[in-house]
């Protein structure tokens, strides 16, 4: 699920005819007449520091002002001010209050915002049917944030039916006016040939869109295309020039394939190093094949220095993941310390299909006391339902 930040939109100000003071004679003098408008700009005067120094809560008193009044813009930032706690108590119910004043009015970031709140039940019971009202409004109105979130709606079957072929139209929507994530997802969408006609060339330019304005995800995504030529011409130097991007920005899953890229010498000069130093990055993040990756090269001495505890831990941070390999070796290695460890964790990997932890394990049978293979049968079950409950509620 994307979540997307609350935005206040940035004006210029023509105050000409409000002379150059700090802040501006006449605009203060028409704010304190009641005129709504002059009290929203001199509130927008105070928050962005026109004239001086930023006062947020200056600048909410000067918006409640003008909201009170009615003033679309300023009921919208009031919001905003509630939403983020600026210059204000954060209160997403005031946000959320200040927020319907706007959508009222038909603002599309209002009725976008106000549709993100319902749909995570922040400020407001949660409620998705209320929550595509709004963002429909929003991209009803062409705004590409909104648009993108409809798309998202549909290809998810949140609060509307499941609908690829719509979640496609509001993706190319949003990704003709310029927004990186819809690009992305349209990209996908060509790529996976869902919801249309498989197309790769469509899906290296709509990737390439969103990559060129810096989203970490397009980036990764086509490091991917240039590593399998799906669309281009297959690239491995090409892919690790997108890779390192995505992967400077932070992106886990791109500092994992860097890695990979240096742990193989494919696209980069072959570099154990190297390879374990972003593995360790992405590890750090929590992505299990990383943690797995730098597990191993703790245990063999690739790329660091040997240390079989620094090994284990980082094996078992995988496995506690889910990760079958990461399983299977450290059950492999309790077999020569703790032979109910090591049967817990073989049976966890066998339940998963992995045909050399079930022989590994059905061999410990005949070394295990009743006892011992009760004990490690308990363990293996009671992680398995835990694992069980943790993925089900992430759905």
């Amino acid at each position: 699920m994307h979540s997307f930040p609350l935005i206040i939109l940035l004006f210029v100000l023509v105050m000409g005819s409000f002379g150059c003071t700090s802040p501006s004679s006449n605009l203060r003098m028409d704010a304190e007449a009641s005129d709504a408008d002059a009290q929203f700009y001199l509130g927008e005067e105070y928050r962005r520091g026109l004239k001086g120094k930023q006062d947020h809560k200056t600048a909410v008193f000067w918006y409640q002002k003008a909201a009170e009044q009615g003033h679309l813009m300023a009921q919208y930032n009031l919001g905003v001010s509630y939403a983020n706690g600026e210059g204000v108590a954060q209160d997403d119910k005031q946000a959320v209050y200040w927020y319907l004043k706007a959508a009222d009015q038909s603002f599309a970031m209002a009725q976008f915002n106000l549709g993100l709140m319902y749909k995570l039940g922040t400020g407001v019971q949660q409620d998705i049917k209320q929550a595509v009202y709004w963002i429909q409004k929003a991209a009803d109105q062409s705004l590409a944030e909104a648009q993108n979130e409809l798309g998202l709606l549909y290809a998810t079957g949140q609060g509307v039916s499941k609908d690829d072929k719509q979640a496609v139209h509001w993706f190319q929507k949003a990704a003709e006016q310029g927004d990186a994530i819809a690009q992305n997802n349209l990209g996908n969408r060509y790529h996976e040939g869902n919801g249309i006609q498989l197309d790769f060339n469509q899906s290296v330019y709509w990737y390439l869109k969103a990559a060129e304005q810096g989203l970490a995800d397009a980036q990764r995504n086509l490091g991917m295309v240039y590593a399998n030529g799906d669309g281009v011409i297959q690239d491995r130097t090409q892919a690790g020039v997108w890779f390192m991007k995505a992967a400077d920005q932070g992106l886990a899953e791109a500092q994992y394939l860097v890695g990979a890229m240096y742990f193989f010498g494919e696209g980069v000069t072959q570099n154990a190093i190297k390879a374990m130093d972003w593995y360790k990055k992405a590890a750090d993040q929590g992505m299990a094949d990383a943690q797995y990756a730098i597990g191993i090269g703790y245990l063999s001495g690739l790329g660091v220095k040997h240390n079989q505890k620094k090994g284990m831990f980082w094996c078992k941070k995988a496995a506690e993941q889910g990760f079958t390999d990461a399983q299977f070796m450290i059950g492999s290695i309790y077999v020569f310390t703790d032979i109910v460890q090591a049967y817990k964790w073989l049976d966890i990997a066998s339940s998963n299909g992995h045909k050399p932890s079930e022989q590994l394990r059905d061999g410990l049978k005949s070394r295990m006391t009743g006892e011992q293979f009760y004990e490690a049968q308990r363990l293996s079950k009671n992680w398995i339902e835990s694992h069980l409950q943790t993925e089900a509620s992430k759905e």
